[in-house]
């Protein structure tokens, strides 16, 4: 596979105000100031990130890294919620919290709760001017600046040359606010520690379920690799039990497709060559998988919006599952010996031998949101600002594919796929067009693939045969 995942990146589901998402989640930092995760959406439960303590605030960055602010009030940094540790970025002190605007700069809020910017520059705070007042804040995912006074008002600004408005916020006093991908906010009630949403009216709703007892909140609304739109239903057929892979009736179709694809309502498409038409793939048991890899034997494999493994055992066939200890995949992608390999911001890089076996956890430099095998036994990826790296196995690290030429725009990059011939494939998200290399010639010009002029919103791709199988 792109999310919240969320895909990934971080792909999870969750729903606003009757608006589902995939990919996307909240974090909190925890009475003891560990980090904690609401995974599966508003009625979700929340999990204990292990050695994530100790940062008061936190704020995700368009990478899906994280900052956190310290007990000292500095600025620390770390890779993705559950890889890597807290690592003291220098010259950063001091604030009481932090935040990052869609472009990647950070902002804060000092000590003498004035809102301020980390100037990379010269490596220092900034004050912005008429910005005093505010104890918290929070970049909206439009380029806005939203603050929390120190008695739970809000006030608004448009960005770092804006002055500070009221904004309405009925019935509430914050103590902390973090802000989704569509604009909706979250708050944690002042002298209390759940979690609410504020409504169009700019009344709260009631706490939410099993809302945890947080002392700060972040969500990726700017992070948006992580995050997607979902307009599709649940599975209307949902087995229980893990894949067999016999055929229940029949053999085993082949498929003539080249590349497989979903769009943003989660349905799968496929193209039989580069410059074919996207074409539906039929669903008997209905839509909800975030993204797909193909094994050697044909059968497809699915993580779906259960943040399970599902699989079918050929194109036109139901979705069969949950599978066996396959919570929480990524971005999927089949290695030439039959490895099943997951990527995600917040559930890791991990591979598997069989689909049945539990996860075994790989270290990774730097988290990805999209990954792809080549022939070779390698690996592309896409980290969340669209940049292309590769590793040259499993257990090697990530480097950065430098394009000489043509180079995709960052940002809009957020797919990748490698064919078995060993083409890698880009998809530019605002076009919706291929971009294409030999892998051999991978750093020089890339060529744009044909398209038809009507195409659906893809958002993740892969190829629809895996690397030629190598023991």
């Amino acid at each position: 596979m792109k999310l919240l995942p969320l895909f990934v990146i971080c792909v999870l589901q969750t729903s606003i105000q009757g608006q589902s998402y995939v990919g996307d989640t909240m974090l909190g930092v925890n009475v003891d100031k560990s980090l904690v995760a609401r995974s599966i959406g508003f009625g979700g439960a929340w999990r204990v990130i292990p050695n994530s303590c100790c940062v008061t605030r936190i704020a995700v960055k368009p990478d899906g890294s994280l900052l956190g602010v310290g007990e000292d009030g500095s600025l620390y940094s770390k890779t993705s919620p559950d890889v890597g540790g807290w690592e003291l970025i220098e010259n950063t002190c001091c604030v009481q919290d932090v935040s990052v605007m869609p472009d990647g700069s950070i902002i804060g809020v000092n000590d003498r709760r004035k809102l301020v910017y980390y100037e990379e520059d010269t490596l220092a705070w900034k004050q912005v001017r008429f910005a005093n007042g505010v104890v918290r804040v929070e970049a909206h995912p439009d380029g806005r600046i939203i603050g929390v006074r120190q008695k739970g008002s809000l006030r608004i600004r448009n960005g770092i040359e804006g002055r500070w408005k009221f904004l309405r916020s009925k019935a509430f006093q914050a103590d902390d606010v973090a802000i989704q991908p569509d604009g909706t906010i979250l708050g944690i009630k002042a002298k209390e520690c759940g979690v609410h949403v504020q409504k169009d009216d700019a009344k709260w709703g009631e706490e939410l379920t099993d809302s945890r007892c947080v002392i700060s909140l972040a969500a990726p609304g700017n992070s948006d690799v992580l995050v997607r739109p979902l307009t599709t239903k649940a599975p209307t057929v949902a087995p229980t039990v893990a894949p067999t892979f016999a055929p229940t009736e029949g053999p085993k179709k082949e498929s003539d497709a080249l590349i497989y694809g979903l769009d943003v309502d989660l349905k799968m498409y496929k193209k039989t060559s580069l410059d074919a038409p996207w074409v539906e793939v039929p669903q008997p048991n209905s839509i909800g998988v975030l993204s797909v890899a193909v094994m050697h034997d044909g059968t497809i494999v699915g993580a779906y919006i259960d943040l399970n493994l599902w699989t079918k055992e050929y194109e036109d066939a139901p979705w069969v599952g949950p599978v066996e200890n396959s919570q929480y995949p990524g971005d999927l992608t089949v290695m030439p010996d039959g490895t099943l390999v997951s990527a995600s911001f917040l559930f890791g890089f991990k591979y598997k031998k069989s689909l049945t076996e539990p996860w075994t956890f790989v270290e990774t430099n730097r988290p990805m949101a999209y990954i792809a095998a080549t022939p070779e036994g390698g690996l592309y990826g896409l980290d969340g600002s669209g940049s292309l790296y590769y590793r040259p196995s499993l257990e090697g690290e990530w480097s950065t594919v430098y394009y000489l030429r043509n180079e995709p725009p960052s940002k809009k990059v957020h797919a990748v796929a490698v064919l078995p011939d060993g083409t890698v494939l880009l998809m530019n998200r605002g076009e919706r067009k291929f971009i294409t290399k030999k892998e051999y010639d991978v750093y020089r010009s890339w060529v744009n693939a044909k398209e038809p002029s009507s195409l659906p919103e893809i958002l993740t791709i892969s190829a629809a045969k895996p690397p030629p199988f190598k023991s």
